[in-house]
């Protein structure tokens, strides 16, 4: 968009002045998080946050596998925020993604949510995130027994998918949105047997529900990048009064304490105003880096 047709954002343009005339927002969803984000939105802001099911984002990749996932979670949440504004007329347009990924070797899940924040008029972007361990879990089953005990351990709320592949066809049978036994023995018939302690003719594997309707874990990861998002939202530039004048981590090279060699450690962040291009650069406490975060001292 060219420079003499972009609006330029001040608090006014984030914060609503008239409790008749809400700044909008439309989110591209299928599993809730209007619900867990609208509240926030409103609350803080006077915004008018607004699901959409114009677009099928599982066409962008499903946790599941159905449909891989092409992009990295940045760049679909980015997409997804552009397409809120394509099948919308709301201000801004807002993108999310999540992503589960294991950490110390395998012994814990965490879940990174990210959401994006475009302006319609303009080149306005806001990026927010955060990140939690949840306490999510696989296993395979051989009996009812094992399934049952899996599904009891389950935290409230969370819904649970299943997954049997059949070695005469070679083809995985999925079962989604799963809150009790019952369902899956619907959904997956040929899992039943005479006796909760009879091996199954197929091995079925359980996992969490990932989609955010179905996982509470989750929503509250999407609650707190949408904390984020508000707190970025009402910091302003001093020179333009452009949303999101937030510090980052810029400069690396913090002294260590007992040499005074540079480290990897962080020394300095950075506001930079994405509008007026005006930059504050200020340096990060402690002044100084432990001994074991010295290559030199602890090589």
């Amino acid at each position: 968009m060219s420079g003499e047709h972009q609006r330029r954002l001040n608090k006014a343009s984030v914060v609503a002045a008239d409790a008749d005339k809400p700044i909008t927002a439309a989110i591209l969803t299928k599993h809730g998080k209007a619900q867990v984000l609208a509240p926030l939105f409103h609350q803080q802001l006077g915004w008018q946050l607004r699901g959409s099911d114009g677009f099928d984002t599982d066409k962008l990749g499903m946790f599941s596998g159905e449909i891989p996932r092409t992009m990295t979670p940045l760049e679909c949440a980015t997409e997804k925020a552009q397409l809120a504004l394509a099948h919308s007329d709301a201000e801004f347009g807002l993108g999310s993604e999540g992503s589960f990924n294991s950490t110390y070797f395998g012994l814990m899940v965490m879940n990174q949510e990210l959401l994006v924040l475009r302006h319609r008029h303009s080149n306005f972007t806001v990026v927010a995130s955060a990140q939690r361990p949840v306490a999510a879990v696989q296993r395979q089953c051989r009996t009812i027994t094992q399934m049952n005990a899996y599904i009891d351990a389950l935290p409230p709320g969370q819904k649970f998918i299943a997954e049997m592949v059949a070695p005469e066809t070679a083809k995985t049978r999925v079962a989604k949105g799963l809150s009790a036994l019952s369902e899956l023995l619907q959904q997956l018939p040929e899992v039943r047997v005479s006796s909760d302690n009879e091996p199954l003719q197929h091995a079925v594997t359980l996992s969490w529900d990932f989609r955010a309707h179905n996982c509470p874990e989750r929503q509250q990861t999407i609650a707190r990048a949408g904390e984020d998002l508000l707190r970025r939202l009402q910091h302003y530039c001093p020179h333009c009064e452009c949303p999101n004048f937030v510090a980052e981590p810029y400069e690396k090279g913090l002294p260590c304490e007992v040499c005074g060699s540079p480290t990897q450690q962080w020394r300095s962040q950075r506001a930079l105003c994405q509008q007026c291009g005006y930059a504050h650069i200020s340096a990060l406490e402690p002044t100084t880096a432990a001994p074991d975060l010295c290559d030199f001292c602890n090589p």
